[in-house]
């Protein structure tokens, strides 16, 4: 696997520091604000170069993609309304990716298991 360029290094850097899931357009200030200057497209070609290099891993939430580190291994409940994310606990990479993927000679990068809904104060505020 290649090594990330400049520009991908900046990438997973502002992943890194952030700890959160960033679109691509926040992932772009970012960099900007550390002073380096990088292009809105060159962002997301880096950004599909790192997603098939296994080093992030991409979701959409509102009809938008967010980008998060693959090293972030938990899963989530994630509410519809609000956009939060609540840790669940539990990983089916033992249960289910092991067995089944190794047997089809698949290289697995990562795996995700979200739940979608509304959090308690998203229902409180809805009618």
């Amino acid at each position: 696997m290649k090594t990330p360029n400049h520009s991908q290094a900046n990438i997973l850097k502002v992943l890194e520091q952030t700890k959160k899931p960033l679109s691509a357009q926040e992932i772009w200030a970012e960099i900007q604000k550390q002073g380096q200057k990088i292009g809105v497209a060159t962002v997301y070609r880096n950004l599909e170069s790192l997603k098939i290099k296994g080093l992030i891993q991409i979701r959409t939430v509102h009809n938008q993609a967010i980008y998060s580190l693959v090293s972030e291994k938990q899963n989530f409940a994630t509410c519809l309304q609000c956009g939060e994310r609540t840790p669940l606990g539990i990983s089916l990479a033992q249960s289910v990716e092991a067995p089944t993927l190794q047997s089809q000679a698949f290289e697995v990068y990562y795996h995700t298991l979200e739940v979608f809904g509304l959090c308690s104060p998203c229902q409180e505020r809805s009618p």
